[in-house]
């Protein structure tokens, strides 16, 4: 099966990364409806039934993702610097 979007999430969202032209559609059709490419968690689930049910193949992203616990107090200062 093709993977046309994969997902990450944190604490609060659900991020879906495209992966194929296909997927572009779906992402697009998921930043008109909630601004952003991203649902709350508690949807992540009837978001992705509903992506496999229009024929998408979505999967969990196996990429690593930092998160601010991993950064070091001089990363932390530029990204201060650069206003992030």
């Amino acid at each position: 099966m093709k993977i046309d979007l994969t997902w990450i999430s944190d604490s609060l969202f659900t991020t879906f990364l495209v992966n194929s032209e296909a997927g572009r559609k779906a992402y697009k059709q998921i930043i008109d409806v909630c601004g952003a490419p991203k649902v709350l968690n508690q949807h992540r689930d009837a978001t992705i039934y509903q992506l496999k049910q229009a024929g998408y193949g979505v999967r969990k992203s196996t990429a690593k993702v930092s998160k601010v616990e991993d950064f070091t107090d001089s990363d932390l200062a530029l990204l201060d610097s650069l206003g992030c």
